[in-house]
This record gives C-alpha cells, sequence and structure tokens, in this order.
C-alpha cells in the first residue's frame, strides 16, 4: 500500500470503527480476565488480506487472520478481497470494570481503536465472542439459526427488548460455541477456544486444531507442516501406538489420539474416548429404512403370486 492509499484509507478506518462502537451496546465483561475475540469489518473498497491486516495492526498474525475466516493456510497476503466482502478479524480482548475493550490491538498510526468484546462465559459454556455486523434484512431468528444459539441468548446478552428491536448496522455480540478440548490449564495456549467453522496453529506452530459441529464440537487437532516458532522441527507427539490426531473405532466407541497442550520442551497428547451411538430410544433411520424395504419387498412378492395365479387360469 502507497502512502497516499494508506491516508485515503485511514479516514474510511476511522469511519468503520467510530460507526461501530456507536452502533453496539459495551458488551458484558463481568470476568477481570484476557481472551480473543472476532469482530466483523466490510471493506468499502478491493483490497487485499496484506492491506487488511495492516489496517488492523495484526500483519504478523497473518494465520490466525487466516484461521478465523476460515481461509486455507498457504493463502498469501496479496489475495484480492472485494468491496462489501465481510472479513473477520480476530484480536485480544481485556475485561476490565464491567466492559470488554480490545487489548492493544488495533493500533493505527500509534492511535489504538477501541473495540467491543468480551470474555465472559455464556449459559454456563466458554465462547468466543463475535462482533457481527448485522446486514439489511437480517432477523434475531435466522442470526440464531445461522449461529446455532438461542434467540432469547441473543435478545438478552445485546440488551434487545424485543425481535423487532434489532437494526441493521449494528454490531451484536455474537457468542459462538466453541469446540470442547483437553487442553491441560498449565498450558501457554489454556483455554483454546475454537469457533465452529475456523481453525487455529498452536503449540509453537507445530500443531492445527480446528473445529466442525458435525463432529458434536470435539476440537480436532494434528500435526501441522508449518515451521516451528521455537524448535527446530516439530516433536512426534504419539498416545502409545497412536500418532496426534489418529483414533481407532469400536462399536460405537471411538478412541481419538487428543491434543493437551505443551511446554517449552515437549507436546503431550492423550487417548479420548466418546460414544458416536445414538441416544435415544426411537427406531434408528436404518431400522426404519430396513423395516419399509422389508415391506416392500413382501408386497411385490404377493404381487407376482397374484399375477402368476392370474395367468394359470
Amino acid at each position: 500500500m502507497t502512502i497516499n492509499q494508506t491516508l485515503l484509507c485511514l479516514p474510511i478506518f476511522l469511519l468503520f470503527i467510530f460507526s461501530a462502537t456507536t452502533n453496539a451496546q459495551p458488551f458484558s465483561c463481568k470476568s477481570s480476565s484476557k481472551c480473543m475475540s472476532m469482530i466483523d469489518y466490510v471493506s468499502p473498497n478491493d483490497t487485499t488480506i496484506l492491506n487488511i491486516t495492516s489496517l488492523f495492526g495484526i500483519s504478523k498474525n497473518l494465520l490466525s487472520f487466516l484461521g478465523a475466516n476460515n481461509l486455507p493456510a498457504t493463502t498469501l497476503s496479496s489475495l484480492p478481497i472485494k468491496a462489501k466482502r465481510t472479513i473477520k478479524i480476530p484480536f485480544p480482548c481485556r475485561c476490565a470494570n464491567g466492559t470488554g475493550t480490545s487489548d492493544g490491538l488495533p493500533i493505527y498510526k500509534k492511535l489504538k481503536i477501541p473495540l467491543p468484546c468480551s470474555c465472559d462465559e455464556v449459559d454456563g459454556e466458554a465462547v468466543v465472542h463475535y462482533g457481527h455486523i448485522v446486514t439489511a434484512g437480517s432477523s434475531v431468528e435466522g442470526i440464531a439459526k445461522q449461529f446455532d444459539i438461542k434467540e432469547e441468548t441473543l435478545l438478552k446478552l445485546n440488551s434487545l427488548a424485543a425481535p423487532g428491536d434489532l437494526k441493521a448496522g449494528a454490531v451484536l455480540d455474537v457468542p459462538l460455541k466453541a469446540c470442547k478440548s483437553s487442553i491441560s490449564s498449565t498450558s501457554p495456549d489454556y483455554p483454546l477456544l475454537v469457533p465452529n467453522g475456523s481453525y487455529v496453529f498452536t503449540a509453537a506452530n507445530c500443531v492445527n486444531c480446528k473445529c466442525d459441529a458435525a463432529n458434536n464440537y470435539t476440537l480436532q487437532c494434528e500435526p501441522s507442516q508449518m515451521k516451528s516458532s521455537i524448535w527446530p522441527t516439530c516433536p512426534n507427539t504419539r498416545c502409545g501406538s497412536l500418532f496426534l490426531g489418529n483414533g481407532t473405532s469400536s462399536g460405537c466407541t471411538q478412541t481419538t489420539c487428543a491434543y493437551q497442550g505443551y511446554d517449552n520442551q515437549t507436546i503431550s497428547a492423550k487417548l479420548t474416548t466418546v460414544s458416536t451411538c445414538a441416544t435415544n430410544s426411537s427406531p434408528s433411520s436404518a431400522t426404519k429404512i430396513s423395516s419399509q424395504g422389508w415391506r416392500w419387498n413382501f408386497l411385490v412378492a404377493v404381487q407376482l403370486v397374484l399375477l402368476s395365479l392370474h395367468l394359470l387360469q
């Protein structure tokens, strides 16, 4: 980006930030803690990933940006981003005095820009608070379904008395459910909160963890192909005969070698077991299909017998 382009982007960037903070209720942040949060950014012009990460002072954290937007880790920072496209910006959050604000970032020309955020649990669960810009035509019901949360939770968290109070352009506090993990509280990356549809690199870039609701919100971690930030080569991580991320299945039980954390010497993992069978008492879809197939075959057989008897007469 040239100096002239940078100067032109400054008013636009500040306009976005000031618009975001004035259209958002202060995010509740009762605890005194730090965490990672995210907020939407809609570029008014065609741009690139490099320009966006530079605007928010996170160009050194490209992998974090790519993971938050579920872009391949091999994506180049020169990738063009079309105007009006919504991009998620990850940033550190600090809770103090009942509200949450961005912790140090973003910084533009030595100017710190406060962003709304939170580190609080929601409905007893650790979540990633996401500042979602409401688009025209959106509804509380639609947003709740999109991000798999309860409507009443969304209303209460944003001090909305009724769904009709939702306004386009407002920054909504959306608590993104994070995948469950077995990370030790002594690990530097604890708690590792990865929301659905995103991934992170951790353990000095040696481990890649992703979250997918289709896997019952269980964190999926495996060795990465990235260069380690502290080791000459990433150490092999295993649980007995299984390497990190590998697993075995037996009946209704799935056992996986799951990531547990790291220190300056090793990466830890342990075997975790989950049940993959349905817990309801109603017949499974496979049983129903089998039963329906049996009835269909029986009817066909009866019809063939009747047709044969008719031909013999």
